[in-house]
């Protein structure tokens, strides 16, 4: 039962007086989507594969045929709203959440987003947090793998429900650091106490020379910070390393932060829970599994010009969308020249990103994944 104060914070928020039905019909997907339409059915049927039994999705004032995709979908419950992105992202996944999916597990992916966990795509996700629940696990962390074609961007011809795989299969192995949060941000985003930077956006879309690291950075990263290596329960003395070595590294010291290349976006809901924005990271501690999952991630279309001006216009991305800028003015780079170098990897299958430390999977899942197989 919903409380008065949850329900008059939805009201306010989505600015109408009832409550959507939201079927009970397993896993809910909370999305957010703005002109969307060209990825909406395969990503939604991606997802239903899973076994994503409903999705959520806020429809921030699109002006393509988003409403239409996804009115004519039963799957899909559409929410219309005309506020800022900017303002409510966090608000409107938390109160969706507080609403209909507490006590469940609910997932929160974009629309350029494909969801992939250890055991895909031979056991559905019912399954597979089945498996968490048995170790008494309740949230998965995965890292965001940015995937792009093998030709120029504009040679690309992405067609609406073509699996995104085909058009865009290849990967960045071997440039991706983990780095702990601060004890600050710990106390305040228990989950997960680390991000992970790095991969083909960063490599492709530096700020000038922000992401130039230093000798002494460069060995600290591969070395403390390594993201195969990395040690997530760390001792005392690591936590003592950890300190020592943050001082030597450039997170948040450039003008324009890199991305976070990680989220949490599978979660057993704890009612209260929030975002800092993004399903980065949840302000409850969560029991997260030791298997690491993976969202792909489809940003380089033919439309990533479009969509990265379209972006700088709203201006409803973090600092003003200034990411999406520095995309802007170096567009070449990646509409006349291929995107694939010497650390590039075609995707197969997730042993792929478990050989590249972008994925885990725990012991105890690989002997429930050898008994599922018999």
């Amino acid at each position: 039962m919903a409380s008065e104060e949850t329900t008059d914070r939805f009201k306010r928020i989505f600015g109408c007086d009832i409550l959507p039905e939201i079927p009970d019909v397993g896993i809910t997907a909370i999305v957010l989507s703005y002109n969307e339409a060209i990825r909406l059915p395969h990503f939604i049927e991606h997802h239903a594969a899973l076994g994503v039994g409903h999705f959520i999705v806020i429809d921030n004032d699109s002006t393509d045929e988003t409403a239409q995709i996804l009115d004519g979908d039963a799957r899909v419950t559409r929410l219309h709203t005309s506020n800022p992105y900017s303002e409510h992202k966090a608000a409107w996944r938390e109160v969706l959440a507080d609403l209909f999916c507490d006590g469940k597990w609910v997932v929160f992916i974009d629309v350029d987003e494909l969801l992939i966990y250890p055991g895909w795509p031979d056991i559905d996700l019912k399954s597979y947090c089945a498996l968490l629940e048995t170790r008494n696990k309740n949230a998965l962390f995965t890292t965001m793998v940015d995937m792009y074609p093998k030709e120029p961007l504009s040679k690309v011809q992405y067609q609406a429900g073509a699996p995104f795989l085909s058009v865009a299969p290849f990967f960045d192995r071997g440039n991706y650091r983990l780095i702990p949060l601060e004890p600050k941000a710990q106390k305040l985003w228990p989950t997960p106490h680390y991000r992970i930077f790095g991969g083909a956006r960063e490599r492709l879309f530096s700020d000038g020379e922000d992401r130039i690291p230093r000798l002494v950075e460069e060995v600290v990263e591969k070395t403390v910070f390594n993201l195969k290596r990395r040690n997530l329960r760390p001792g005392k003395k690591r936590r003592k390393l950890d300190a020592w070595a943050r001082k030597f590294i450039g997170e948040g010291k450039q003008k324009l932060s890199p991305p976070n290349m990680s989220k949490v976006p599978l979660l057993w809901w704890q009612k209260g829970t929030q975002f800092p924005g993004g399903p980065h990271r949840v302000s409850k501690a969560y029991a997260m599994s030791d298997d690491w999952g993976a969202l792909l991630h489809f940003k380089y279309f033919d439309d990533f010009g479009a969509r990265s001006k379209e972006a700088v216009d709203r201006e409803q991305h973090a600092a003003g969308a200034a990411h999406y800028k520095l995309y802007l003015g170096d567009l070449d780079k990646v509409e006349d020249q291929s995107l694939v170098f010497s650390g590039s990897r075609r995707f197969s299958s997730t042993e792929d990103l478990v050989s590249a430390g972008l994925m885990r999977v725990s012991k105890a899942t690989r002997s429930a994944l050898e008994r599922y197989s018999k």
